[in-house]
């Protein structure tokens, strides 16, 4: 369960939850308190998505797929913690940034690609963008009629 603690009515919902756990039940549990971030926002995501792995794409010919694995190796911290008493690594996902780190990710990434390849990536308030195309239905058509000679 995860709670954004905003409100007094929502702390007590907390506290709530927290007095109601059956501390005898077999399953343990841990409660975590943290500063809340926002997560990335799903503009972010569109223009990273959608702008800048499609032009580094069109213009190097790796897919965005493989340009997004190599940025996340690249651009993105090693990410440890304790299995089984063994210590694992693993990349970090761009899905757990909070809006202002994936936009430090990408702005190391529109860097890079102007100072190492040449190529300058447009910002999202250089974009033009325009409504999607709307199809016309029209009703359909009568059959012709038949033509006396």
């Amino acid at each position: 369960m995860k709670f954004v603690i905003n409100s007094q009515n929502v702390k007590e919902e907390v506290l709530a939850f927290i007095h109601g756990i059956d501390v005898t039940s077999p399953v343990v549990l841990s409660v975590e308190i943290k500063q809340h971030k926002n997560a990335r926002t799903r503009y972010q995501n569109a223009y990273y998505f959608g702008v800048v792995l499609r032009t580094i794409s069109d213009y190097t010919g790796f897919t965005p797929e493989e340009l997004h694995a190599s940025f996340k190796r690249t651009f993105l911290p090693i990410e440890r913690e304790m299995i089984g008493g063994v210590m694992v690594e693993r990349l970090s996902s761009t899905k757990d940034l909070d809006t202002k780190t994936f936009n430090d990710y990408l702005e190391r990434i529109l860097h890079f690609c102007a100072e190492n390849i040449g190529l300058y990536v447009p910002m999202p308030n250089e974009m033009i963008y325009s409504k999607k195309p709307t199809i016309k239905h029209h009703k359909p058509l009568k059959p012709r009629d038949k033509i006396d000679n």
